[in-house]
C-alpha cells in the first residue's frame, strides 16, 4: 500500500531535527504495516490547531488526487489539535478510501471513531492548557516586575544574572538613541503636528521605524514610519514609567487557531510604577493626552456605520509601486496610503487620481472587457464546467451523506457501549461527543436526496447581453448603493486593481476573474477635466 508521512512541530523554540525524528518513527510504523512510503510532508513552527499549514494542505491535495492510500504520522496530534478540523478531514479521507495510521490511532479498526474523538478532545484541551499555563507564567513574571516579552520602542532587553536562579533574567532598559526619538515625537505632537506629519518628518530624516529591527518577514526590514505607529506610541503609558500588563489578552479562534482576537482580560491587570523606565515628563504627557482627547485623527474606533464602504472602489485599488492600498485622500481623489501616511520616504508615488474619473474609467474598461468574444467563450466553458461539477458533487454528497449517517449511527452505538461497559457515564468529553453525534444524526435525517437537474446552455450572445447590462447599470448602482456596486466589482475583478503610471499618464490594470487576460485602460492626465479639454 502506498503511503505518505506527515510531521509537524509547533513553535520556533523546538528543534528543527524534530521533523527528522518524527519521520524516523513514521518509517518504523510503515515498515511494520507493510506500507511503501512515496511522499513526505511536513510543517515547521505551525500549530496543529489551524488548517493553514502548507505541507498539510499539499498532503490533502495529493490525497484528493488519490496518489496514496495511507497517511502515517507519529501520533494523531501531529495531524490535528482541533476537532473542528479533525472530524471533517477523517470523514473525507474515509470517503476517499485513505487510512490514517499513527502510534495512537488506526482508522482501519472499529474503535477508531471513539478513540479518535476522545484523543481529539484531549489534544484540543492540551493546546488550551498550554496557553493557560503560558499566561500564568507571564503573570508571575509581571507580578515580580520582570520582562514578559514584547517590544516597545525606546527600550531594549538585557540579560542579568541573579543569585539563586539557574538562568539569567531579562530586563528592559532605556535605549538612549530611541528615547530621543520618543521625546521628539511627543514634543512635535504637543506643538501641533499631526501623526502623519511626524511620520513623514521621521522618514525624511532617515530614522529607522520600530519594525525595521524586528525579526519578521523581509518586507518589514525596510519598514518606514506610518502615522499608525506614531499614534500607538503616543498612548503608551510606559513612557511615563507606568508598566501595565494583562489589561487585554489574545484569544485564538476555536475554528482556526492561527487567527486571534483581542478580548478584555477577566482578571485585574498588573501595574508597576517604574521611574527608571520614564522617558517623558508628566507635563509633556498631560499636554499630549489633552490634545488627543480633542482630536479626531487619533481618537477611538469609528462607529460601525462609519466603517461601511462609501465608494465602489474602496479597498480595491492598489499602488503600482509599493502595493499599498489607494485610499480616499479627499472628497475628490485617491492617493497611495503609504505616501499619505508616511511621506515620500515610505513610497515616492505622489500620484493622486480623481475619484469620479477612476470610477468611470473602470466601468468603461470593464464593459469593454466582459463583452470581448474571447473572454465570453472562456466564461461560457467555465460556467458550464462549474454547473456540471456542482451536479456531480451533489450526487456524490448524497451518497456521502448516506455513508456518514451509517458511520454516525455506528459511532453512537460504540459510545453508548463504551459508557455502559466502562462506567464512563460521568465523562464530560464522551457526553459532549455523544450530544454532537446525536445533533448530526438529526441533521442528516432531514437531508433530502440529490435531484438531477439539467445544465442550462448560455449562448455567447446571451452572455454578452447579460454582462453588458450588468456593467451598464454599475454607475447608477454606485450612486444608489456603493457597497453593492463594490461587491459586483469584486466578483468580476477581485481586489487587485493596480494604478500604474506610464509616460506620465496613470493607468488602471486589472484582471477579469476566471481568465488570465490582463487589461489596461488609459486615464486622462490628472490635470484634465472629464468631458472637457480644460485644465483644473
Amino acid at each position: 500500500m502506498k503511503a505518505a508521512t506527515y510531521a509537524r512541530f509547533s513553535t520556533d523554540k523546538q528543534r528543527p531535527e524534530s521533523i527528522a525524528d518524527q519521520e524516523r518513527e513514521c518509517d518504523r510504523i510503515a515498515e511494520r504495516e507493510g506500507f511503501t512510503i512515496i511522499a513526505r510532508y511536513s510543517d515547521a513552527s505551525i500549530s496543529g490547531g489551524t488548517s493553514k499549514r502548507p505541507g498539510y494542505q499539499r498532503m490533502l491535495a495529493a490525497a484528493r488526487r488519490r496518489e496514496f492510500s495511507a497517511i502515517v504520522a507519529e501520533d494523531q496530534s501531529r495531524l490535528w489539535r482541533n476537532p473542528a478540523e479533525q472530524e471533517p478531514r477523517l470523514a473525507e479521507l474515509d470517503d476517499l478510501g485513505i487510512v490514517v495510521v499513527a502510534a495512537d490511532i488506526d482508522t482501519r479498526e472499529e474503535s477508531a471513531d471513539v478513540i479518535g474523538a476522545v484523543k481529539g478532545a484531549m489534544n484540543s484541551a492540551f493546546r488550551r492548557e498550554i496557553g493557560r499555563r503560558t499566561r500564568r507564567g507571564l503573570e508571575g513574571l509581571a507580578i515580580a516586575g520582570l520582562c514578559t516579552g514584547g517590544k516597545a520602542y525606546g527600550y531594549r532587553n538585557v540579560k542579568r544574572e541573579v543569585e539563586g536562579r539557574d538562568k539569567p533574567i531579562t530586563e528592559q532598559v532605556i535605549d538612549p538613541k530611541q528615547a530621543q526619538i520618543v521625546l521628539r515625537i511627543f514634543t512635535a505632537y504637543a506643538n501641533g503636528k499631526s501623526p502623519r506629519q511626524i511620520a513623514s518628518d521621521l522618514n525624511t530624516a532617515g530614522i529607522p521605524a520600530p519594525g525595521a529591527s524586528w525579526k519578521r518577514v523581509a518586507r518589514r526590514k525596510d519598514a518606514k514610519w506610518l502615522f499608525t505607529a506614531v499614534r500607538t506610541l503616543l498612548r503608551n503609558e510606559k513612557y511615563v514609567g507606568r508598566v501595565v500588563w494583562g489589561r487585554t489578552k489574545w484569544k485564538r479562534l476555536k475554528s482556526d487557531s492561527s487567527r486571534r482576537v483581542v478580548v478584555p482580560a477577566t482578571v485585574p491587570p498588573v501595574v508597576h510604577v517604574r521611574e527608571d523606565l520614564r522617558i517623558v515628563s508628566d507635563q509633556l504627557w498631560d499636554a499630549v493626552q489633552a490634545r488627543i482627547k480633542e482630536s479626531t485623527h487619533i481618537g477611538g474606533k469609528r462607529p460601525a456605520a462609519a466603517q461601511s464602504f462609501k465608494h465602489p472602489l474602496s479597498g480595491l485599488l492598489r499602488c503600482g509601486l509599493c502595493d499599498a492600498s489607494y485610499v480616499i485622500a479627499s472628497s475628490y481623489d485617491y492617493a497611495c496610503s503609504s505616501y499619505r501616511n508616511g511621506g515620500p520616504a515610505a513610497c515616492p508615488n505622489t500620484l493622486r487620481v480623481p475619484r469620479a474619473l477612476v470610477e468611470q474609467t473602470m466601468f468603461d474598461a470593464l464593459g469593454e472587457a466582459v463583452t470581448q468574444p474571447a473572454w465570453l467563450e472562456k466564461f461560457s466553458r467555465w460556467f458550464r464546467a462549474q454547473l456540471e461539477a456542482g451536479q456531480k458533487a451533489e450526487a456524490s454528497n448524497g451518497a456521502a451523506d448516506a455513508k456518514r449517517r451509517a458511520a454516525v449511527d455506528r459511532e453512537i452505538g460504540n459510545l453508548v457501549d463504551a459508557i455502559t461497559r466502562g462506567g464512563l457515564g460521568g465523562s464530560r468529553t464522551l457526553a459532549d461527543r455523544l450530544r454532537a453525534l446525536e445533533d448530526e444524526q438529526a441533521r442528516l435525517a432531514h437531508v433530502k436526496p440529490a435531484r438531477v437537474t439539467v445544465t442550462p446552455f448560455l449562448s455567447l450572445a446571451r452572455l454578452k447581453t447579460m454582462f453588458g447590462l450588468l456593467v451598464e447599470e454599475l454607475p447608477a448602482l454606485a450612486k444608489a448603493d456603493p457597497a453593492r456596486a463594490r461587491n459586483v466589482l469584486r466578483q468580476l475583478v477581485g481586489s487587485h486593481i493596480r494604478i500604474v503610471e506610464e509616460d506620465g499618464v496613470p493607468h488602471l490594470v486589472f484582471e477579469v476573474t476566471g481568465t488570465r487576460m490582463a487589461l489596461a485602460s488609459g486615464l486622462p492626465s490628472p490635470g484634465e477635466r472629464v468631458g472637457s479639454g480644460g485644465r483644473i
